[in-house]
């Protein structure tokens, strides 16, 4: 505050009343023995008693005169006369309004560098986008190369195919050909060996002809061997030609196998490729759009900051479970719109190990997985994952925690102490200290669950209680305890509703 110059103006009147008081007393005291002298007497009265009524009767005129003509030369020493206290009580008003003033100031103060902290932050979060989406670009880079790899693969299996279901055709056709060499040679084996039998049928009759007989059937055993052995040479043939058409069969089975491998691999980086180029879409709207809401809008939700939570019980079923989870996403969609937020929900994530998209019907299922094999009471919270700002959509997070009982009907929290003979004003806020600080971190302690962000409150005590309590320990005019006592049966997720007991 500026230097103020002091007020003269009660030091001059004071200054000027010791003054006339001085003179007062040495006229009165002159007046007094001039009367005594004289012995004038009024209204009957004594000489003596007379100088007496004079003396005092000039104490009490000159000052009226003096202040009378104060009064009327002065302006400040009229507004001073005429206000007195209220006067004072305005300049106490005045100055207690510069101290909240003060404390504006350095509560604004305050909040401008949580501002300038939060901006920090978005423009941290901005570049990590940006890194996120240079990293989107190199994987898209990747897999368009990986697919034209597979591509280059996929054709060159498909020629080597056609070029083994060429030779198997070159195959097929010469075991045709064998076979028909086959066909041919046993039927001449067969015809050399009816005749040999018909020669041996016919030796008894013709010995003459034995010596011929003989040779010919020297000649057509030698023969039927010479067939025999080819037979086998071709029946060696054959299973070779049999082998190798089951080798070139299981080579072009296997080729096959290797393109439709190659194909599906194709689809797969195709359906990543384009999977990665709407999210690298995503989020260069989103990062645009961030940047855009951070600068223009206010902020409406911290991060982790709660949106709304129930609680649900054990063992629940499938069913149940699910409608649980849309009935806590609906309640934070519903205070979500209400803030100014354009939605809230899920996203589809990415997982980096094994690298995969995981879409918002997955999370979901996982959710409510987690809340079907719960066993104990839950209070499940939805809140901010992200910092938000009026227009944005509210990207959910949900955190769950047991909902145990902390405290029954009845039970003392804290205590404190307080004085009864000091100003309202004063046992107000050594209330309020008692509940907010002492209370607070008492229940904290006990395992109470706050509200996650900017209030973190636990409950609230209505303001009919607490005029209550002031008006009991005021009619106490002594130091009493006050004990914080829990209203009803209170769990961990529960609003702490509390009443106060005074003991002595």
């Amino acid at each position: 505050m500026p230097n103020q110059s002091p007020d003269l103006i009660p030091y001059l009147f004071l200054a000027a009343v010791i003054i006339v008081g001085g003179f007062v007393a040495y006229v009165a005291d002159g007046l007094g023995r001039k009367m005594g002298k004289k012995r004038l007497s009024l209204f009957g009265l004594r000489p003596r008693h007379t100088a007496t009524v004079i003396t005092v009767g000039a104490g009490i005129l000159i000052p009226i005169l003096t202040i009378g003509a104060i009064y009327a030369l002065s302006s400040e020493v009229r507004e001073w006369i005429r206000e007195g206290r209220s006067a004072i009580e305005r300049a106490k008003t005045y100055q207690e309004e510069a101290t909240e003033r003060a404390g504006d100031v350095k509560r604004l103060e305050g909040k401008e560098k949580e501002l300038v902290g939060r901006n920090t932050k978005l423009t941290d979060q901005a570049k990590k986008l940006n890194q996120k989406l240079t990293e989107y670009a190199a994987q898209v880079k990747t897999a368009d190369q990986n697919l034209r790899t597979a591509q280059a693969k996929a054709g060159e299996a498909q020629r080597r195919a056609q070029s083994l279901q060429g030779q198997l055709t070159a195959t097929n056709r010469r075991i045709r050909t064998v076979q028909s060499e086959i066909q041919s040679t046993l039927k001449s084996l067969k015809a050399g060996k009816k005749q040999l039998d018909e020669l041996k049928g016919s030796y008894t009759e013709a010995s003459k002809q034995l010596d011929e007989n003989k040779k010919r059937a020297d000649e057509l055993d030698r023969q039927n061997v010479t067939l025999e052995k080819k037979l086998g040479s071709l029946q060696n043939e054959l299973g070779g030609l049999q082998g190798q058409k089951q080798d070139f069969e299981t080579q072009i089975a296997s080729l096959r196998s290797s393109i439709s491998t190659y194909q599906e691999s194709i689809r797969n980086y195709t359906d990543r490729v384009n999977e990665l180029r709407q999210e690298s879409d995503r989020l260069s709207g989103l990062l645009q759009n961030n940047i855009t809401f951070s600068r223009t809008k206010p902020l409406i939700f911290d991060s982790t900051e709660e949106l709304a939570r129930i609680q649900v019980q054990p063992s629940l079923s499938p069913v149940a479970a699910r409608n649980a989870y849309f009935d806590l996403l609906q309640r934070a969609r519903t205070e979500a719109t209400k803030r100014g937020a354009a939605d809230s929900g899920l996203r589809p994530q990415e997982l980096s190990n094994p690298p995969r998209i995981v879409g918002t019907a997955e999370q979901e299922d996982a959710i409510i997985r987690g809340i079907t094999s719960q066993r104990t009471e839950l209070v499940m919270v939805a809140r901010s994952a992200f910092n938000a700002f009026e227009g944005e959509f509210v990207l959910l997070e949900f955190v769950a925690y047991r909902n145990r009982l902390v405290y029954p009907t009845g039970r003392v929290i804290a205590e404190t102490k307080i004085d009864g003979r000091r100003e309202d004003v004063e046992i107000f806020n050594a209330i309020q200290q008692f509940v907010g600080q002492n209370v607070r971190a008492q229940a904290l302690k006990d395992g109470m669950i706050p509200v996650s962000g900017r209030n973190g409150g636990l409950g609230q005590v209505e303001n009919d209680d607490l005029l209550g309590l002031i008006r009991s320990v005021r009619s106490e005019n002594m130091i009493v305890r006050v004990q914080a006592v829990a209203k009803r049966e209170t769990k961990a997720g529960d609003q702490l509703e509390l009443e106060f007991r005074i003991r002595y």
